[in-house]
């Protein structure tokens, strides 16, 4: 009776535990594979390291993010925390410059092109402007951040340009031991990678799908267009792209 009245509301109440909440699984993982140090790729404002801290990770936060006035408040966070660190740069498959398109609703942004279906869904997702970025490899960075021995956590939020920053990375991807990255299941952005694309890619580079959870869905139809993968290296094949 308690669940029917609350889901007329539109809540519920779910068990904590790791099936239910992607946090306590995140964290889990994190404790398990050992990791010195996340990367935080397109942190927007923080968010994202601020749930790992909630969640009980104390170790290195390195977060990227290029939009400008995104991380004047990611740099405000950041200073109340001695182990995390920000760079106001994107990530990608080179170094230099980049035009980034900026959506209505910020977080949507992005280096590709915004699809129509996209828009249909969530029309905020459109374009209002664009802005001129410092863009760089994380395998250009990997030296002055990141020690030798340590373990690497890697999430990505790139808004299609997962494949990008992935080739970017091959001598990063060796000391990573897990990838949080955005699937596609719709094609949200002109030239962007499918889910079945990234899964093959890191499958190749000797990682496995350990944990899926929805995201962002068509209001209309329902139907699922964005999902959020981990994966974690197969204890199996060390491989290396």
């Amino acid at each position: 009776m308690i669940h029917s009245i609350l889901q007329k509301l539109g809540y519920d109440v779910l068990r904590y535990n790791l099936d239910n909440f992607v946090p306590l699984r995140r964290a889990h993982i994190l404790s398990c594979e050992s990791i010195d140090v996340v990367l935080d790729i397109g942190a927007h404002e923080g968010l994202y390291a601020q749930e790992i801290r909630r969640s009980g990770y104390r170790g290195k936060i390195i977060s990227f993010e290029p939009l400008s006035e995104a991380f004047r408040m990611l740099e405000k966070r950041c200073r109340q925390d001695l182990l995390w660190e920000c760079k106001n740069i994107a990530i990608g498959d080179f170094d230099g410059e980049v035009v980034i398109n900026v959506s209505g609703n910020k977080t949507s942004s992005s280096l590709l092109k915004v699809s129509n279906q996209h828009v249909k869904a969530m029309p905020s997702s459109s374009y209002i402007a664009h802005e001129k970025v410092s863009i760089s490899r994380l395998d250009s960075l990997l030296d002055e951040h990141i020690f030798f021995d340590e373990r690497i956590y890697l999430k990505v939020d790139v808004q299609g340009y997962e494949r990008h920053v992935l080739e970017g990375a091959t001598r990063t991807l060796k000391q990573t031991r897990a990838i949080e990255i955005e699937l596609s299941l719709a094609n949200l952005y002109e030239g962007s990678p499918m889910y079945y694309e990234i899964i093959d890619y890191l499958k190749s580079c000797g990682f496995c799908l350990v944990s899926i959870t929805g995201g962002f869905s068509d209001p209309d139809s329902g139907h699922l267009l964005q999902a959020d993968g981990i994966f974690v290296r197969s204890p199996y094949w060390d491989a290396a792209c």
